[in-house]
């Protein structure tokens, strides 16, 4: 294996436009140029898989990368998604599809992807290591490796049974290098005893890691000596800080979600990565903010053992939810007949209602009814749901059924009979009240 740059190209998370029907589009031409901009600093490894964007990215690649550069200029990496397929055959005809897509002729780097818990034992029944090792000797496949979401026991026990693989993808980033249910740092080293290249995989946590989590932002934000600890963030990083409160941060959410509408009356729901935030609405404006010290991340890293809980983990975060909301000492003022939800937790479980119902364009509204839907997929039939969940939203699989369960049990206590999903919130805000002015 060669040297190659120390930065890959991701095409899990693309720029999208509105397209003229009103569904969301890959955006090709910023596409284009963010490639150009990666390739002219150097770097030429591009990651896609079968399952990535619904299905569009491996063509997207081709689009942006394949068409435009000399193919020895850059490498590709796609994956194979065993626990998508029907059966064997439907797995080994994504490899062709995969050549097919991406146009690249032939793969620097092919994975076996996402193996741990139940999905390993897909590849090996359906004999897909022979599969592709036989496509490595036809020369389709120079460097043949996996990628793994499970803990270091697991990784060693597929790499004792299949120590001819070139290398390993593993998920790899500062939170979770002790993290226990992750056990980067073990796996890192039970790779690197091999001699095994290591490929990192989310080593920004899909983009968690970019901005302070929530959790972080509360402990800086309510610290005795919160003043001095900005001040020596900023010092060090030569960046200005602008701590915002809770109160800040729910009105500002309000002032974004009223970008393009008016709220007479409601409850305001952001379901963030450590905690959730209520805000009441009334006659046009905000008040009574709250802040309940769970969210979509926090309620995942703290129940969940794989990427997706079982009925006994849902039951449990519904449960510590309960608990927080119900030790509210105003709760009946946040119960109204519609409740309005900003952030990425609400347009995620939008997204996967439109994969249920087989539609296009994710819904504006949503009911009760229809996020219990989305939850009893999950507990019904956890494969069918990890298909569809992977098309509506790969980056939040992992806290998209935390989030629904949070956003459910709102809307049952509030007695909420429907969500309006705000295509707006706390940036937009900001950027209104403290940029423009």
């Amino acid at each position: 294996m060669g040297e190659i740059g120390k930065l890959g190209f991701g095409f899990m998370r693309l720029p999208e436009v509105e397209g003229a029907d009103g569904s969301k589009e890959i955006d090709l031409d910023t596409l284009a140029g963010m490639v150009d901009t990666f390739m002219n600093g150097g770097f030429t490894y591009f990651d896609t898989a079968r399952g990535y964007h619904g299905g569009r990215s491996e063509a997207a690649l081709k689009a942006a990368v394949v068409d435009r550069y000399p193919r020895e200029s850059f490498q590709v990496a796609t994956k194979l998604p065993a626990w998508m397929a029907k059966d064997a055959a439907d797995a080994r005809a994504m490899f062709d599809t995969s050549l097919e897509q991406t146009g690249a002729g032939y793969f620097d780097f092919f994975l076996l992807h996402n193996l741990g818990e139940e999905r390993t034992r897909l590849f090996d029944d359906w004999g897909l290591w022979d599969y592709l090792a036989e496509k490595k000797r036809e020369g389709l496949v120079r460097n043949l490796g996996f990628s793994i979401h499970d803990k270091a026991d697991a990784l060693e026990a597929v790499l004792d049974a299949h120590p001819e693989v070139d290398f390993v993808q593993l998920q790899v980033n500062y939170a979770d290098w002790e993290s226990e249910t992750v056990e980067s740092r073990k796996c890192y080293e039970a790779a690197r005893a091999r001699n095994l290249p290591v490929v990192v995989m989310e080593p920004v946590k899909g983009g968690s890691l970019v901005k302070l989590p929530d959790d972080a932002a509360a402990v800086l934000r309510n610290a005795a000596n919160s003043a001095e600890a900005v001040a020596a963030i900023e010092r060090e990083s030569g960046l200005t800080i602008d701590l915002l409160s809770a109160a800040d941060e729910a009105h500002l959410g309000f002032a974004g979600a009223t970008c393009d509408r008016t709220i007479e009356r409601g409850t305001l729901v952001d379901i963030g990565g450590g905690s959730t935030e209520l805000t009441r609405i009334e006659d046009g404006r905000d008040f009574d903010n709250v802040s309940l010290g769970q969210g979509s991340l926090s309620s995942y890293a703290t129940f969940v053992r794989a990427i997706l809980p079982d009925p006994e983990e849902m039951d449990a975060i519904v449960g510590a939810f309960f608990e927080r909301l119900a030790a509210l000492p105003n709760r009946d003022a946040y119960r109204a007949g519609t409740a309005y939800g900003i952030g990425g937790s609400v347009r995620a479980a939008a997204k996967m209602h439109a994969q249920l119902r087989q539609e296009a364009i994710r819904p504006k509204t949503m009911t009760a009814d229809q996020i219990r839907a989305i939850l009893d997929t999950c507990r019904n039939d956890p494969d069918a749901f990890a298909h569809l969940a992977l098309k509506a939203s790969a980056e939040r699989i992992h806290t998209l059924v935390p989030g629904c369960l949070i956003l459910g049990t709102l809307m049952g206590e509030l007695r909420a009979e429907r969500l309006d999903i705000c295509k707006y919130g706390v940036r937009e805000g900001y950027l209104v009240e403290r940029v423009l002015g």
